[in-house]
């Protein structure tokens, strides 16, 4: 296998591990819930609230929080 192959092969193997990451995390939310996955303090995870109670400053605030 050349340099490139192998650099190709390296994320291909990553990205595979990042979707089994996801889908574990995605069975705990659908066996336990969100509140045992929010527990855990997921890395790389934001919770973003949403209030809409105004319409239009809900959209804002959550928006802007992206």
């Amino acid at each position: 296998m050349n340099d490139t192959s192998q650099e190709m092969h390296q994320k291909q193997l990553e990205i595979m591990l990042a979707v089994k990451i996801v889908d574990q995390d995605l069975n705990l939310i659908r066996n336990k819930g969100r509140q045992p996955f929010l527990e855990n303090h997921p890395e790389n995870f934001s919770r973003i609230l949403h209030d809409y109670s105004n319409e239009r400053k809900g959209f804002v605030v959550w928006k802007d929080m992206l």
